[in-house]
């Protein structure tokens, strides 16, 4: 007796359903198995990437997959390591305001308090007057004019402008 194990038609890759109604390039029974094989290749995909990466920085053993991408440390004990060595490696500088040294993992870092970088950022460089053209030295960061006669010819409005 012949059986009918040779005539079967095409078979859904993912579940092995017959698939003989469908295309003839048809490689899925349904929406679901298309679905579960594209989100198979997305993780397969994304473990191809996770291969790639370094290892970890303090003890060099490789990261597990199922850790994030962005990963570069194995462990917990790893990232406190580095922590500790980053704490340990401490730039030491003078204040750009007040000379008074400065203790800092940030190499960019430059005053030693909120104080001394509001006081940087307020200093009043000398400026001219544009009514009058004479030098003078602002007490206030919008300052533009050098006394009231010229404030007064400033806000005046030329001829002409609405």
């Amino acid at each position: 007796m012949e059986t009918l194990d040779g005539l079967r038609g095409p078979e859904c890759v993912v579940c092995g359903a017959s698939i003989e109604n469908r295309r003839s390039d048809a490689r899925y029974c349904s929406t679901r198995c298309y679905n579960l094989e594209a989100r198979q290749m997305e993780r397969d995909a994304l473990l191809a990437v996770k291969a790639n990466r370094p290892p970890c920085r303090i003890c060099g053993t490789p990261i597990p997959a199922h850790e994030p991408a962005n990963r570069i440390y194995c462990s917990r004990a790893c990232n406190k390591e580095a922590s500790n060595r980053a704490i340990r490696k401490r730039l030491e500088k003078p204040c750009l305001m007040c000379d008074q040294p400065i203790s800092t993992t940030h190499p960019d870092q430059k005053y030693c308090s909120r104080r001394c970088f509001d006081k940087a950022r307020t200093v009043l460089v000398p400026r001219i007057c544009q009514p009058c053209g004479q030098s003078f030295h602002p007490r206030k960061a919008k300052q533009k004019y050098c006394c009231h006669a010229c404030a007064a010819i400033g806000r005046r409005r030329p001829v002409g402008s609405a």
